[in-house]
């Protein structure tokens, strides 16, 4: 037997084990390279948040990820109305010409109208609370029930029923789903007699249930809309009892979320205009809304909520059943959780695209704000309004130092400070009362 015996050289390759080691080498070097371009990806994509390129680079990134989620998802009618169902109520009120809703009185003197004339009322009209969410809601609800004696529907147990099956003003009924206003139309709400106030997170659902002899006075409480924006984001992320709580939102920064093609942009407007989102708004509906908000509803300001309070009592004729009242349940805050600032405040990136994106609720609220002026010369206060409780918990720190993590779970609890004792005429209320009453029931849009 022969052996051949192969002598290596300096010119042929090295030893299998120093292939090796140079095979692991080059790999490293060719995935430190893809890291590195991955690196740069996201520092771009991080620079884009942050100073967000330009508006126009925006708009259309935006507009091609809501045409990709078209697209994607696309459904049939059915699925659709289901969508506009859920969105604006399921239930639609009569309208006039100008597509207004028909038994809603007129808050100011309409020049196309002259029979529905600001201040008309019978003793069968009733009132109508349009509830925006995170915008005290929850304040107003209350002061109407303990301040003002009104009584108001809110489903207080699993079964809606014609009761008061726990307090002697809140109906077991439910007008802050689209069922439940289905069910309410059903009841004949407004014509019961058992109700002083109507509220819902839904304009024109809640406006579906009136008729031409129990018409409505409408008010609402509006608050910037990407302030109010902003704060129910953080809500839903942290409300674990609500049933809007969204756990996927808990790592999300709002500059993310603002940004999604799934973000529901100009809340108020689609809600006066019957408009779906996803829907394109314009000019038309903006004046749509702008003359609805104008005639039809009488306005208050979060940010004025002792004079918005005053300038209710004074157009609707309410009158405490207690003094201090108002001003005691007002400036306690049951609903609430504190947050962080926008990042960069309104001088910064965020608050600038945020101004693109809900262009039409921000036109509609400076709308508001002239017509809350108008309101107070209608209305000149006969005294120097109560001077503002401020808060001694002050918040200064950004979205992105804070960790989500560390998100409270638990519900507010109820200062110490708040009345120990309210005395009204048929009982007294305790703070755990006024506790239970205001978050164990709360519907999903607070």
């Amino acid at each position: 037997m022969t052996l051949d015996f192969q002598i290596m050289s300096p010119s042929l390759s090295p030893p299998a084990v120093q292939n090796s080691q140079v095979g692991r080498v080059s790999s490293l070097l060719v995935l430190l390279t893809a890291l590195m371009g991955c690196g740069a990806i996201f520092n771009t994509r991080g620079d884009r948040l942050n100073r967000q390129l330009s508006l126009d680079e925006y708009l259309a990134d935006s507009a091609a990820q809501r045409a990709k989620l078209e697209n994607e998802t696309a459904v049939d009618a059915e699925t659709k109305a289901m969508r506009r169902k859920v969105f604006l109520g399921g239930i639609y009120p009569e309208v006039d010409e100008r597509r207004m809703p028909l038994h809603l009185r007129n808050v100011v003197r309409d020049q196309d109208d002259p029979s529905n004339h600001a201040g008309q009322s019978n003793s069968n009209d009733l009132v109508y609370f349009w509830h925006v969410p995170k915008a005290s809601g929850s304040t107003i609800k209350n002061v109407l029930n303990y301040c003002f004696e009104l009584r108001r529907a809110e489903k207080t147990q699993d079964v809606a029923s014609m009761e008061y099956p726990r307090s002697p003003r809140v109906l077991n009924m439910d007008t802050a789903t689209p069922d439940g206003l289905q069910h309410s139309l059903e009841q004949d709400l407004t014509s019961s007699g058992l109700v002083d106030v109507i509220i819902s997170n839904y304009f024109l659902g809640g406006a579906a249930l009136f008729n031409a002899d129990h018409q409505a006075q409408t008010f609402t409480v509006l608050r910037h809309p990407i302030e109010q924006a902003f704060s129910l984001f953080h809500y839903r992320k942290r409300a674990r009892w609500e049933r809007s709580y969204r756990a996927d939102l808990r790592k999300v920064h709002f500059r993310e979320y603002i940004s999604s093609p799934s973000y529901v942009d100009n809340w108020l407007t689609r809600q006066l205009t019957n408009s779906v989102p996803g829907e394109e708004l314009t000019e038309g509906h903006f004046n749509l809304a702008k003359l609805i908000l104008n005639t039809k509803i009488f306005v208050g300001l979060q940010d004025e909520m002792d004079e918005t309070l005053r300038l209710l009592a004074a157009h609707f004729g309410w009158e405490e059943v207690d003094t201090g009242c108002v001003d005691m349940v007002t400036h306690e805050k049951f609903n609430s959780m504190p947050h962080p600032v926008i990042n960069g405040g309104r001088q910064g990136p965020i608050w600038r695209i945020a101004s693109m994106v809900e262009k039409w609720d921000i036109r509609l609220y400076n709308e508001a704000l002239d017509q809350f002026e108008r309101q107070r010369e209608q209305y000149p206060a006969s005294h120097p309004a109560p001077v503002k409780v401020e808060s001694t918990t002050k918040m200064s720190f950004t979205e992105e130092s804070l960790n989500p993590e560390s998100s409270a779970d638990d519900l507010p609890p109820v200062p110490n400070e708040v009345m120990q004792t309210i005395f009204f005429p048929e009982r007294i209320v305790t703070s755990s009362q006024l506790k239970d009453d205001y978050l164990s029931k709360t519907d999903d849009q607070r």
